[in-house]
């Protein structure tokens, strides 16, 4: 009868033994699989990289690389995880994240609150003083006027602001890239000119943009008082942060934005007027 147990107890200890030695095997290669998923991003002369941590010389140009970062990361997540498209929800998240982190650091003595539809609502003293939405660019769903029209447009924002108390002159927008974000009847219909939305945001027809552009906030000032003050840009066509993500990534040639024409009113002037709310 002892044999017996003890022929159980030698069975079990190579049973332990046995346990010990696939977890430690499992653990080995999942390490080995994490390192060998790992991106190694293409560096050049001056790393994109640390260019996006470098420090910045205007507004326009931290902000912009902040935008582009959250990018960058959910890139970097999709192909460590061999998944097939970015998160639009872990973007959508995270680029409010950044807005929110950002407006804080440069607009003095305020909070900030999501409202409905990713406008942010700019508070002091407790008490809603301005809207914001911010937009990476205006998308499918806002071509042409239907960033009036459309469920969330400029008409709908001015519709919670005036539920909130807060003036139509302190609804405020900001679009960072108009690529993706303009319709080809559209620009024949405020320019009477035969050119695509592909190349009217080519930089040597920004001239052209900014004709399309100054039209278009004229038929938007049936709405609000004064939409050049209140609609702020970036960039034009040539640089949108999700493509500047996927270059960097991907090791291609890219602007430096650190010499980049932005567009006015833009980022310092948004933050002027919000501080002053």
């Amino acid at each position: 009868m002892s044999d017996i147990k003890e022929l159980v107890v030698q069975v079990k200890r190579v049973a332990d033994s046995l346990d010990i030695l696939v977890k430690n095997l499992t653990v080995m290669n999942s390490s080995m699989v994490n390192q060998n998923k790992k991106v190694e991003v293409p560096q050049t002369e001056i790393s994109p990289i640390e260019e996006l941590d470098s420090p910045s010389t205007s507004l326009e140009e931290a902000f912009f690389k902040e935008i582009t970062k959250v990018y960058f990361h959910e890139a970097i997540r999709v192909k460590e995880n061999d998944l097939q498209r970015k998160s639009s929800v872990i973007v959508a998240e995270q680029l409010v994240n950044s807005q929110i982190n950002f407006l804080l650091e440069h607009v003095s003595n305020c909070e900030i609150s999501i409202h409905k539809g990713g406008v942010l609502a700019i508070k002091k003293d407790g008490k809603a003083k301005a809207l914001l939405r911010i937009y990476t660019d205006l998308g499918y769903g806002y071509r042409g006027e239907r960033w009036i029209t459309e469920r969330n447009g400029i008409a709908d924002i001015l519709s919670e602001a005036m539920k909130l108390g807060i003036p139509d002159s302190k609804v405020y927008f900001l679009v960072i890239s108009w690529a993706n974000g303009i319709d080809n009847q559209h620009i024949r219909k405020m320019l009477n000119h035969n050119i695509s939305n592909k190349d009217i945001l080519k930089s040597e027809n920004r001239y052209l943009l900014k004709e399309y552009l100054d039209k278009y906030f004229k038929v938007i000032g049936n709405y609000l008082p004064n939409p050049k003050e209140q609609i702020h840009l970036l960039s034009g066509g040539d640089m949108h942060p999700n493509v500047y993500a996927r270059d960097i990534l991907e090791g291609k040639d890219i602007t430096n934005i650190k010499n980049y024409s932005w567009f006015s009113p833009s980022i310092t002037q948004l933050i002027d007027k919000l501080n002053n709310v």
